[in-house]
């Protein structure tokens, strides 16, 4: 049986002390995931990944080792607006990743 690829979502998560705040970045992790759950992928998710609170330095000690054991990323339309989210987007780009949007699959 044919593994499934994994994915890892790029995207703006920002400060996450403000509850409906909070509950918006998780939801727009949560249905892009979703949909790319949908088209066969293994989808690893930030927002998932690291516990609320962390801070931006240790979110990022955890989040870029699993985004190098994918072979994808799907870029949230909002990821040039996070520091965390370029340095993720040009390092995939550094490792040739191609970038999955759900949205255009079957444009």
């Amino acid at each position: 049986m044919k593994r499934k690829p994994w994915i890892y979502i790029i995207g703006k998560v920002g400060d996450l002390t403000d509850d409906r705040y909070y509950e918006m970045v998780c939801l727009k992790f949560a249905n892009r995931k979703r949909e790319l759950e949908l088209l066969g992928y293994v989808v690893l998710n930030p927002m998932e990944l690291v516990p609320r609170g962390t801070d931006w330095e240790t979110a990022m000690r955890i989040c870029i080792p699993v985004m190098l054991q994918c072979k994808f990323i799907s870029t949230l339309t909002d990821y040039t607006e996070s520091r965390g989210g370029m340095i993720e987007y040009e390092l995939a780009g550094k490792f040739d990743y191609k970038n999955i949007q759900p949205s255009k699959v079957n444009e």
